[in-house]
């Protein structure tokens, strides 16, 4: 306010800029001491409101996680749901997604599975898991084979290269004549007149030189066997899941039915599975961090207590709500998720601990506020202060609720931003935080705030009337004394000079390492340090990438084949996925029309009954009746049209390709992209790509400008909030710089230490924000509010004083927790210091 001698029309003017700038914080100051009389007046009825709130924890116990953890990383509005829509409308329309499940097989001597005799004990060993390996499920017993449909002939060429190399070898020892028309080749063979792709089961495959010999594959280093199911319902998921898990254990047991061959497994419901497991293995030393916060917590309360001589029966309720509240406040949050149906993904895990860390840094603002305000209630009886409890906590409410607001608001903001432009992952995990934040924040006032007003009830002022020149005050001289120095070297022209110039030199670091931070998602960073799945994830990493990267791509608008032009514009797309960069070339593709055709113009019988030989869709009725060709039935749609001349009409279909070389993640990426422009391309056809890992293209692809967009946002929206509580521009602006910098800080370092842009470090960004937000809001709100505290005409210094003795100590303390100072009265303005720095050297 104004010094005194200054004229009515200065004062009014001056009386309407205070008001301007600081009416929010009136108004909202007001109401808190009106909540907290209200909540120090019925300390019961709240505790009981919290508690029936705290109730829907209960949904805890039904808990689930996601499965399908690829898609938690892809935003819904990528191009890869619109593909995995195709593909699953494709299969019939039952909404069943394909699990997928694969076995790498390897010779135990490191040779060659093409050799007869391990080729033989390959072929065993996928009849033993598809007709022998049996689980039961709820009393049934059920086999791989029960649940393959459709896919039960997926290793039928795996299957007819043993049977044709087991048969020409026969022959040859018999001394008979081989089959002319059985080749063994990579990446296609050659069955009776009939191409079969080996890529998608042969790795590491050396061709030989002899090209006479009917078999021109020198040797196999690794193959994997396929196995793929539908799970239309949570009965059939339960009973592949079980298969997997139960095929994982046997494989990890030394599969002692095989000794001759080294068998992985690698699938999407082991993978879950797995990443559970490590979520869970972390448990013992997420009990062992609590229980160490819970020792520090206790040890702090006390200390303080008989720091502030006022160690009672109290101070156990105190420590019971500073854990209480935000422990209550998380459980209530995974609660309401679970009942409204939402899966969780591990790395919500986290929460709970960045709740706990917030929850007590509001807890102990609040004890801090009660030890250094409740000094002017001591001279009351005892009777007396206990019916002022609820003006005191009123004044505690007043005094630190606009600074809990402001921290609890910003980092319920900076996480909701991030729940509306995020992966579904980080979406849920920022929805979940900022719910969380949210019910702390009300937990922290009227059931932390009902345990405090419980809690003084046990006080006696009688106790704490001691000689000022105690030990107490010896230290608090001393701590003042160092404090007053440090702002007095802090604000001199050498020290402002030396921190710009740090802190540029700190964010030009920061900012040089978020511009070299690459986005990388690697499925090993999500996998437990001590699976197995590393050895096949890794496997995959060096033969499947590298050699064979199947696409499948749907034409959705196929053209009537009769129209040799249209016929040809189809090729010629074909061919065009067959020659981009990195493609294997048409040996890798499978494509039913190329065999269709070839059956219509080299079918004899077609000939000899004069029947008409032009190129239609008539006779694939008859086509796909024939043994060999009713796997086709797999990748083509048709009906006959109701018409007199019953015309065959093929709606949808698609094939398969394959590129090699892709061997990191970016690669395939670029590759994603060219695939889905070719598609662009011919839209005459209504060309649609699928691929498998597709979701994790588009969660590297989409991470970065989806993380600069949330941390823009969530910055934009902490600068509002600041201007909100904190009434000067300069103020506002240095908040901003200070979140700033330490967010692209946070996420530079990172990257100078080689870690990647992907959704864990995203939610490090994210959760940096908010603690930034914390230790920013803090000092700044007090730093602008030493304006109204202090005298008119106090210095820079006063003011840095002041506001370094009310936060420096609680945020020195790593784990939020305060040492109170000494009582300053704040009741009276005209009875606050002159002089900050000699009146605080007095002690309380």
């Amino acid at each position: 306010m104004p010094p005194p001698g200054r004229g009515e029309k200065s004062r009014g003017c001056q009386r309407f800029v205070y008001y301007s700038k600081n009416g929010f914080l009136i108004v909202l100051r007001a109401a808190f001491k009106r909540l907290g009389r209200l909540v120090g007046g019925h300390p019961f009825v709240f505790i009981l409101l919290t508690l029936t709130i705290s109730t829907i924890s209960v949904g805890l116990r039904d808990i689930r996680f996601a499965q399908r953890l690829r898609d938690g990383f892809t935003p819904a509005e990528a191009p890869s749901t619109y593909e995995d829509a195709v593909n699953v409308e494709f299969h019939e329309s039952r909404g069943a997604y394909a699990q997928r499940f694969i076995t790498v097989v390897r010779a135990s001597d490191n040779g060659s599975l093409l050799r007869p005799e391990y080729l033989k004990r390959v072929i065993k060993l996928h009849d033993f898991l598809f007709h022998d390996f049996n689980i039961t499920v709820d009393g049934s017993s059920f086999i791989y084979n029960d649940l393959c449909d459709p896919y039960c002939a997926v290793n039928t060429p795996l299957l007819k290269l043993q049977e044709s190399q087991e048969k020409q070898l026969l022959a040859i020892e018999r001394g008979k004549k081989i089959a002319s028309d059985v080749i063994i080749d990579y990446p296609k063979m050659l069955y009776h007149g009939h191409e079969l792709n080996m890529a998608m089961n042969l790795f590491g495959v050396k061709k030989a030189n002899n090209t006479n010999s009917f078999q021109r594959i020198e040797s196999v280093s690794l193959i994997i066997i396929l196995f793929y199911a539908e799970a239309p319902d949570d009965n059939i998921t339960n009973i592949i899941t079980h298969w997997e898990m139960e095929t994982f254990k046997w494989a990890n047991d030394g599969a002692k039915e095989f000794p001759d061959l080294i068998i992985d497994v690698l699938g999407d419901k082991i993978l879950g599975q797995e990443m559970i497991r490590g979520g869970l293995s972390l448990l013992p030393y997420l009990l062992f961090g609590f229980g160490l916060m819970v020792i520090f917590v206790i040890t702090t309360i006390v200390g303080s207590a008989i720091y502030h001589q006022r160690m009672d029966g109290g101070k156990a309720l105190i420590a019971i709500g500073t854990l209480l509240s935000p422990l209550l406040a998380c459980t209530t949050t995974f609660g309401m998720l679970t009942v409204a149906g939402y899966e969780m993904y591990p790395m919500q895990m986290v929460i709970p601990f960045l709740i706990l860390a917030i929850g007590v840094d509001d807890a102990f603002l609040m004890v801090h506020a009660w030890h250094r305000l409740s000094c002017d209630w001591d001279h009351f009886s005892k009777e007396h202060r206990r019916k002022a409890i609820p003006e005191m906590l009123g004044k505690v409410f007043e005094d630190v609720g606009p600074s809990i607001t402001i921290t609890s608001l910003t980092n319920a903001i900076a996480f909701g931003i991030g729940a509306t432009v995020s992966t579904p992952a980080i979406k849920l995990f920022c929805t979940a935080a900022s719910v969380a934040m949210a019910i702390d924040f009300a937990f922290e006032l009227i059931l932390f705030g009902s345990l405090m007003s419980l809690s003084a009830r046990f006080e006696n002022p009688d106790d704490h009337v001691k000689d000022k020149k105690d030990i107490r005050t010896r230290m608090r001289k001393w701590s003042m004394d160092l404090l007053t120095k440090y702002c007095e070297i802090l604000t001199t022209k050498r020290a402002v000079f030396v921190v710009y110039s740090v802190s540029v030199l700190f964010f030009a670091a920061s900012l040089v390492g978020t511009l070299r931070a690459r986005t990388y998602i690697n499925s090993q960073k999500i996998m437990p340090g001590d699976t197995p799945l590393l050895r096949a994830d890794a496997l995959l990493e060096q033969y499947l990438w590298k050699e064979y990267e199947p696409l499948q791509v749907f034409v959705n608008r196929p053209p009537d084949i009769s129209n040799a032009t249209e016929y040809r514009l189809l090729m010629d797309m074909v061919e065009e996925y067959e020659t981009l960069p990195n493609a294997i070339g048409a040996d890798a593709t499978i494509l039913w029309l190329r065999e269709y055709v070839n059956w219509l113009s080299d079918n004899f019988f077609r000939d000899l009954l004069g029947m008409n030989a032009t190129i239609s869709y008539a006779d694939l009725p008859v086509f796909l009746e024939g043994d060999f060709h009713k796997p086709w039935s797999e990748f083509v749609k048709w009906h006959i049209k109701d018409d007199e001349d019953e015309t065959v009409v093929v709606s949808q279909f698609y094939f398969i390709t394959g590129y090699k070389n892709a061997s990191s993640w970016m690669a395939r990426v670029e590759m994603m992209q060219l695939w889905r422009e070719t598609a662009a391309k011919w839209n005459h056809f209504n060309v649609t790509v699928f691929q498998p890992n597709a979701p994790v293209y588009d969660a590297i692809t989409y991470l970065k400008p989806s993380t600069i967009q949330t941390v823009g946002f969530t910055l934009a929206s902490m600068l509002v909030v600041c201007a909100l509580f904190i009434p000067n521009w300069a103020g506002v602006l240095t908040a901003g710089w200070a979140i700033c910098s330490i967010s692209i800080g946070v996420f530079g370092f990172l990257s100078w230490w080689g870690l990647d842009l992907d959704p864990v470090t995203m939610s490090a960004i994210l959760m940096s924000i908010g603690f930034s937000v914390d230790f920013t809001a803090h000092v700044s709100y007090h730093y602008q509010s030493a304006r109204q505290t202090l005298p008119y005409g106090h210095s820079k210094t006063e003011r840095l004083v002041h506001t370094l003795d009310n936060v420096a100590w609680p945020m020195i303390q790593g784990t939020y927790t305060y040492f109170s100072p000494p009582h300053l009265h704040q009741t009276d303005q005209n009875r606050i210091l002159r002089n900050v720095t000699l009146k605080l050297k007095s002690g309380c």
